[in-house]
C-alpha cells in the first residue's frame, strides 16, 4: 500500500472518530504501523471498521467492544493478518467462514464472549493457527475443533460448560502441546489422540473421573494440573503415567469431597515418582 493511500485511510478514521460514530475507532501503533488498536471503542459494526483498516496490517486488537457478529470473510482482504484479538465482545456463535483467507494467522483470541455454538467450518482456512483462546464462553460441546487446525499448539477452553472431552467428539491433533480444560463440568476425558501433548489443565472439574490409563498414549505429557478435584482422581494414575510426568499440581480443596491431611499424604506417596509436586493451599 502506498503512503498516500495509508494517509487517506487514516484521515477517514480520524473523520469518523471526530463525528462520534463507532465505525472506525482504530489507531495505528506507531512506530509499528502494521498493528491496529481498536479496543474499548464501543464498536458494534465490525464491517465498517475493517473496511478502513490498511490491508498490510498484521495485528488487530478489537477487544472490549460490542461486536455480536463476524460476517463471513470479514478479514479476507487483510491476508497478512497474524494476530487477531476479539476477546470481551458479545459474540454468540461462529457460523462458518468468519476467518476465511487468513491462512497466515497464528494467534486468535475469542476469550470472554458468549459463544455457545461453533460450526465445523468456523476455523476453515486457518492453516497456520498455533494458539486458540476460547476461555470464558458458554460452550457445551461437542464440535469439530481440530478439523481445520493442522498446526495448532495451544488451546484454552477453560471456564465453559463442557461435560466431556474426547477424541471422538472433538477430533485429534498431532501438534497440540497445551490444553486447558479447567473450570468446566467435565466428567470424562480422553486425550489419546494428542501424542505431542505436554501440558493439560483439568482443575476445578469437581465431577472428574479418570481411567487408570487415561494418559497412557500421551508419552510427552509432563505437566498435569488437577487442583480442586477428588482425591481418587490423583490416586488412579497408573505407573507409566507417573514416570512420564515432571510436575503435578493439586490442592487441598475439593467442593464435593473435601480432603484430609491423610489424603494429602496418600497422594504424595502415590506420586513419589513425579519430579515436582505443587500443593496449592
Amino acid at each position: 500500500m502506498t503512503n498516500r493511500k495509508q494517509i487517506k485511510i487514516l484521515k477517514k478514521l480520524f473523520f469518523c472518530c471526530t463525528k462520534g460514530t463507532d465505525c472506525c475507532s482504530c489507531s495505528q501503533n506507531f512506530p509499528q504501523k502494521d498493528i491496529m488498536w481498536c479496543f474499548n471503542r464501543n464498536i458494534v459494526n465490525l464491517s465498517e471498521v475493517v473496511s478502513l483498516i490498511p490491508d498490510n496490517t498484521t495485528a488487530i486488537n478489537l477487544s472490549k467492544n460490542k461486536i455480536r457478529v463476524i460476517p463471513a470473510g470479514s478479514f479476507s482482504r487483510i491476508s497478512g493478518l497474524k494476530t487477531l484479538d476479539l476477546s470481551q465482545n458479545e459474540l454468540a456463535s461462529l457460523k462458518g467462514g468468519e476467518f476465511k483467507g487468513l491462512n497466515l494467522m497464528d494467534f486468535l483470541n475469542l476469550t470472554s464472549n458468549n459463544i455457545s455454538h461453533i460450526h465445523w467450518s468456523a476455523f476453515e482456512g486457518l492453516s497456520s493457527l498455533k494458539t486458540l483462546l476460547l476461555a470464558r464462553n458458554t460452550l457445551t460441546g461437542p464440535f469439530s475443533l481440530f478439523l481445520n487446525l493442522p498446526e495448532i499448539k495451544v488451546v484454552d477452553l477453560s471456564v465453559n460448560m463442557l461435560k466431556s472431552f474426547s477424541c471422538k467428539e472433538y477430533g485429534g491433533s498431532s501438534t497440540l502441546r497445551s490444553l486447558n480444560l479447567s473450570a468446566n463440568n467435565i466428567q470424562k476425558v480422553n486425550v489419546s489422540c494428542f501424542p505431542a501433548l505436554n501440558l493439560i489443565k483439568l482443575s476445578n472439574n469437581t465431577e472428574l473421573e479418570l481411567e487408570p490409563d487415561a494418559f497412557a498414549s500421551n508419552l510427552n505429557l509432563k505437566f498435569l494440573f488437577l487442583q480442586s478435584v477428588r482425591v481418587e482422581v490423583l490416586m488412579g494414575l497408573n505407573a507409566e503415567t507417573k514416570k512420564t510426568l515432571t510436575c503435578v499440581s493439586f490442592s487441598l480443596f475439593a467442593e464435593k469431597s473435601p480432603w484430609t491431611i491423610c489424603d494429602v499424604l496418600r497422594v504424595m506417596d502415590n506420586l513419589s515418582e513425579v519430579q515436582v509436586l505443587v500443593l496449592v493451599v
